[in-house]
């Protein structure tokens, strides 16, 4: 089984320094270099790169670089922002009607999956509920990681505006309707994909709470149609991450 996931690493993107880096949380026990000796490394490492697109990865590239141009604290200009990421989408939005589909992620690798995702993190809603189901058609081909990042923007975007917006089954965005804020000022989160919170008091991190009107089946269920995990499968793999029921979040977070 350890084999079998470690070539499957490979075949998307990983190298054998990745483990190495890795090995002490994710080891088990096992020896690296044995399982690396009984892999046939070069024939997994190759199906990767056979599958690039070297020329979409540099157009990505050069997305994303646009995309990073007026931001940050030095060089922060949120009109020239807005213009190019207006242009971003519109060379998105192109490639995605010449190819009929989101660029897959056989074709831009980990690196240009990653500048692909940049994009994501600054669409408005119009703009990316006209992606959504290109993504959902891209995630059901199982081309695609953007899951997290269509969530996490949809909170973005809500608590920006005070809403819930959800996605159906078909892919439209929707409505859902007024977010919940916290007594300290803070919003609720939708679907489990925002940032946590950390306490300076005691340096640990807390899972922001969920939206009380979003029933678990519901969060369950369009998590399920972005290919992630349940709320508690999440809960159970992030140990590090105190969740604690409303109330007493807001207690602890009370200034």
């Amino acid at each position: 089984m350890a084999m079998t996931f470690m070539d499957y690493g490979l075949r998307i993107g990983l190298m054998p320094v990745d483990y190495g880096q890795l090995w002490h949380i994710m080891g088990f026990g096992f020896d690296l270099d044995t399982l690396l000796d009984a892999i046939d490394t070069t024939a997994a490492i190759g199906a990767y790169r056979a599958g690039l697109d070297t020329a979409l990865i540099r157009k990505f590239g050069l997305l994303a670089e646009r995309d990073q141009a007026f931001r940050g604290e030095e060089r922060d200009d949120p009109g020239r922002q807005r213009l190019n990421d207006s242009l971003n989408w519109a060379d998105l939005k192109t490639i995605v009607l010449v190819l009929g589909r989101l660029p897959d992620y056989t074709e831009l690798g980990l690196e240009g999956s990653d500048d692909l995702a940049i994009l994501f993190y600054h669409m408005d809603l119009d703009v990316l509920s006209w992606f959504v189901p290109h993504v959902l058609d891209a995630i059901a081909r199982r081309e695609s990681t953007l899951g997290h990042t269509i969530l996490y923007q949809l909170d973005r975007i809500g608590m920006d505006d005070g809403s819930i917006y959800t996605v159906g089954a078909d892919g439209e965005v929707v409505r859902r309707g007024d977010r919940h804020r916290l007594k300290n000022g803070m919003w609720c989160q939708a679907f489990g994909e925002w940032l946590d919170e950390r306490l300076p008091l005691n340096g640990r991190s807390y899972f922001v709470p969920l939206d009380p009107s979003l029933p678990m089946a519901e969060i369950d269920h369009v998590r399920n149609l972005f290919c992630l995990d349940t709320i508690e499968s999440k809960w159970a793999r992030s140990p590090w991450l105190r969740v604690v029921p409303l109330p007493e979040f807001e207690r602890l977070f009370s200034y």
